[in-house]
């Protein structure tokens, strides 16, 4: 992001435009943003694509968005191929 603002920066700006995105998608939809209830840890993603860009974008800025996306798609497989889920908001559970 070349503006010498630096890594925290990057980090911040990657992470809220991600989550504020998948949040407005899902309240444009009339849907509950599913960052909110339980599902695969999307919030997680986002800050692990963005810590790949930050990262990169410090040394190699020709494929920083191609890292940050190859690893949040492998990630998201993984997620996927494992199950993985997280709670809903607030750490309440599903269970009567």
């Amino acid at each position: 992001m070349g503006l010498g603002g630096g890594f925290i920066r990057d980090l911040l700006i990657g992470t809220l435009s991600a989550v504020g995105g998948g949040m407005l998608v899902s309240i444009l939809q009339s849907r509950t943003p599913q960052v909110l209830v339980s599902s695969t840890p999307l919030t997680l993603l986002a800050v692990l694509g963005s810590l790949v860009y930050a990262s990169f974008a410090q040394w190699r800025s020709d494929i920083t968005s191609f890292a940050g996306v190859a690893v949040v798609v492998m990630a998201q497989y993984l997620v996927d191929h494992f199950d993985v889920e997280t709670r809903p908001a607030g750490g309440r559970t599903n269970t009567a």
